[in-house]
């Protein structure tokens, strides 16, 4: 596995790190990675590799870009102000004689890193074994020198190779500067043509309206009407954030599921239906897996 297919990897996992964070509220500051193996967002590695080879297909440069600025956008508009995740009890670890060599009362990711696999060592036992044998080759990073380090990676491909456009929150203001209400009204409905989009827009308008437990709204209008124009009309859905810090899944499934019961009989091809109605969801917001399809009617 060459550098960018080993940095694509990397940044994807930590992408999903931190979404299971914001999932569930909480923030694991600190990454205790093992490099023994591999380094972790080997920045100078991936610059001498894309200076002196000529990448023809772009794909994974764009994977990787993606993954940046998620992890980027993340950490600004997400995490930044969530609680640290702590231990119940003080974490801590002796040597011989009884000297106390670590101790945290903060969560931390303990990794062993391979070309294409993040070894976790997740229970309380395994991170203590995982520091007592891996020590010497283990670098600690908190969230902000990642962020730093996707920084540079981001610059640097968009240095080297500018028609690579970064997917920010500019592009969503991009799509949206001529949105409105009522233009999104007289759009077609090319997903499910049956449909009118107003109907659609009504159906998840509740979103914007409905708070988690710290009274944010889930969607923005802004948000909404992303989400109705890039998945009902273009068929191209952007992945969105929710626009607040944690968020009951059971509550949004109801809502997507709701929209699924209400309207498959408009529906003349009923093949893998419920998947469709699912990715409705999965394709447009982050947050859901495989686990969500199974109690989408839960």
């Amino acid at each position: 596995m060459n550098i960018i297919s080993t940095i694509d990897y990397q940044t994807l996992q930590i992408r999903k790190l931190l979404m299971d964070d914001f999932e569930k509220g909480m923030l694991i500051q600190q990454f205790k990675v093992c490099e023994e193996e591999t380094k972790f967002l080997d920045f100078y590695a991936l610059q001498s590799y894309i200076t002196e080879t000529n990448i023809i297909n772009l794909i994974v440069l764009k994977s990787i870009q993606y993954n940046c600025t998620n992890i980027i956008n993340l950490w600004n508009e997400k995490l930044i102000n969530l609680p640290d995740d702590m231990f119940e009890k003080c974490f801590f670890i002796k040597d011989e004689p009884p000297i106390i060599r670590f101790s945290t009362w903060f969560k931390f990711h303990a990794i062993y890193l391979k070309d294409s696999e993040f070894q976790f060592y997740d229970t309380i036992f395994e991170k203590k074994q995982f520091i007592k044998k891996h020590n010497d080759t283990t670098k600690s990073f908190i969230i902000q020198d990642i962020i730093i380090i996707c920084n540079n990676i981001l610059n640097f491909i968009t240095s080297a190779y500018p028609e690579i456009l970064p997917q920010s929150q500019a592009d969503f203001k991009q799509i949206n500067k001529d949105l409105s209400n009522d233009n999104v009204f007289e759009m077609k409905n090319h997903l499910i043509p049956k449909i009118d989009i107003y109907d659609v827009f009504k159906h998840f308008e509740v979103l914007t309206k409905t708070t988690n437990k710290n009274d944010e709204f889930y969607l923005t209008n802004e948000q909404l009407l992303i989400f109705i124009k890039t998945t009902f009309a273009d068929k191209k859905p952007i992945k969105q954030n929710f626009n607040c810090k944690g968020f009951q899944k059971k509550k949004v499934r109801k809502v997507f599921y709701d929209f699924y019961f209400n309207n498959k009989n408009k529906e003349t091809n009923h093949t893998r239906l419920k998947r469709k109605y699912f990715n409705i969801m999965n394709d447009a917001f982050y947050g859901f897996n495989e686990n969500d399809y199974t109690d989408f009617a839960k």
